[in-house]
C-alpha cells in the first residue's frame, strides 16, 4: 500500500507541501474567489447551452431562499435532517470511524418508527405518549443498524467504509420489500405505508408550512454534541482515539467500546432524522423521504471540520442552496439534474480553497 501511494505521488504533476503556518485571512478569501470563479463560469456556460440566462439563474439561487417566509421555512425543513445527521457524523469522524451509512441509518429510524405506528395505530395512544415513543424508537433503530458495522470492525477488523456503505443497499432493498408488500397502503397504488394517525405526527411550528418541531431536536443536539466532544471523558477518549489509535490503546482506552458508543450516537441521530421525515413531513413511510441527506451530511460534517458550530452553519447553507436550486429550476426551466449539480460544484470550489490554505502547491520538476 505504501509503494502504491509513493508511485501515485511520484506520477502526479503537482507537488503538495504542508504549510508551516496558515495563510492570512485575506489570502484565504483570495483562494476562495480563485477556486469558486471557475465553478461559476462552468455552470454559467452549461446554463447558457440549455437556453437559460445564467444571471437570472444565479439571482434565484442566492436570493430566492430568503424571499419569503415559506422559502425560509423550507430552508429550515431541509436543514433539520442535515444537521442531525452531520452532528452525529462529526462524532464518529472525530474518532476516525468513517461512517458512510447515515442514509441507511436514516431509513432504519424511519422504518422502526413506522413499525411502531402500524403496531399501535388502533390503540388510541395519546400524542404525549406516541411522540416520545417514536423519538426513542427512531433513535434506537438508527443506532441498531449502525452498530452492525461497529461490531464487524471490532470483532473482525472489517473496514467500516465498506460495511456501512453496503448496509445502505441492504436497507433500501428491505424497505422496497416492505413497501411493495406487507406494509403497502391497501388504498394506494404507490409503494408507501398507511398514513400515520394524528397522534403520531409532529406538531407544526408555523401553520400551512412543513416546518415541524423536529427542528428543536436538531437545535438541542448542537450543544449536546459539543459537550460530549469537549467536556466529557468520552469526548477525551474520542479525540485521543482519533488522534492515535495506538496511543489510545497504550493509555488504557477501550477502543472497541469507544467505536461502539460513537456509532450509537451517530446512527441514533440519523435515525431521529428519519423519524422526523416520516412523522413530521410525509406522515407515512415512503422510499423517497430522503433526497440523499445521509450522503450530503458527510460533506456538511467535513466542511464544518467536525465542529458543531461550523457544522450548523454549513448545514444551513446547504439547505439554502437546495431551496435555491429548486427555485432556480422553476424560474429558468433548466433540467433538474443541472440545478442539482450546481451545489456540489460550489462546495468543490470551497474544498479546493481549503486545500490551498493547507498546502503549498507547485509543479513537480
Amino acid at each position: 500500500m505504501r509503494n502504491l501511494r509513493w508511485a501515485v505521488e511520484e506520477m502526479a504533476p503537482l507537488k503538495l507541501k504542508m504549510r508551516e503556518k496558515p495563510p492570512a485571512p485575506a489570502t484565504k478569501v483570495l483562494y476562495l474567489v480563485a477556486t469558486l470563479t471557475p465553478m461559476f463560469l462552468i455552470v454559467a456556460v452549461i446554463i447558457s447551452m440549455v437556453g437559460a440566462n445564467p444571471l437570472v439563474a444565479y439571482r434565484e439561487l442566492f436570493t430566492a431562499p430568503f424571499r419569503n417566509i415559506h422559502n425560509v421555512t423550507e430552508i429550515l425543513v431541509t436543514t433539520t435532517p442535515l444537521l442531525l445527521i452531520a452532528l452525529g457524523l462529526s462524532v464518529s469522524f472525530r474518532c476516525k470511524f468513517w461512517n458512510i451509512g447515515a442514509e441507511g441509518q436514516l431509513y432504519a429510524g424511519a422504518l422502526a418508527s413506522t413499525a411502531t405506528v402500524l403496531l399501535l395505530k388502533d390503540s388510541a395512544t395519546p400524542s404525549a405518549v406516541f411522540i416520545p415513543l417514536l423519538l426513542v424508537v427512531g433513535f434506537l433503530g438508527g443506532a441498531a443498524w449502525a452498530t452492525i458495522s461497529a461490531v464487524l470492525k471490532i470483532k473482525f477488523q472489517i473496514n467500516e467504509i465498506i460495511t456501512t456503505l453496503l448496509l445502505n443497499f441492504i436497507m433500501f432493498y428491505f424497505l422496497s420489500f416492505l413497501l411493495y408488500g406487507p406494509w403497502m397502503d391497501p388504498i394506494s397504488v404507490m409503494p408507501q405505508s398507511e398514513l400515520f394517525p394524528p397522534a403520531a405526527r409532529l406538531p407544526k411550528l408555523i401553520p400551512e408550512t412543513r416546518l415541524h418541531t423536529g427542528l428543536f431536536l436538531a437545535v438541542l443536539s448542537i450543544p449536546l454534541v459539543y459537550l460530549i466532544l469537549n467536556k466529557t471523558v468520552l469526548g477525551y477518549q474520542i479525540r485521543t482515539t482519533g488522534s492515535s489509535l495506538s496511543a489510545a490503546r497504550f493509555g488504557g482506552i477501550n477502543v472497541g467500546k469507544v467505536f461502539l458508543l460513537v456509532v450509537i450516537i451517530s446512527g441514533g441521530l440519523a435515525g431521529l432524522a428519519g423519524m422526523g421525515e416520516v412523522s413530521g413531513i410525509y406522515y407515512r413511510l415512503r422510499g423517497d423521504i430522503s433526497p440523499g441527506y445521509g450522503y450530503t451530511a458527510i460533506l456538511v460534517a467535513l466542511l464544518g471540520k467536525n465542529h458543531p458550530g461550523w457544522v450548523t452553519l454549513v448545514a444551513f447553507l446547504f439547505g439554502a442552496l437546495l431551496v435555491g436550486g429548486y427555485e432556480m429550476q422553476v424560474a429558468t426551466g433548466i433540467p433538474t439534474a443541472l440545478a442539482l449539480v450546481t451545489q456540489p460544484l460550489i462546495f468543490f470550489g470551497v474544498l479546493c480553497a481549503e486545500a490551498l490554505s493547507r498546502y503549498e502547491v507547485s509543479w513537480r520538476k
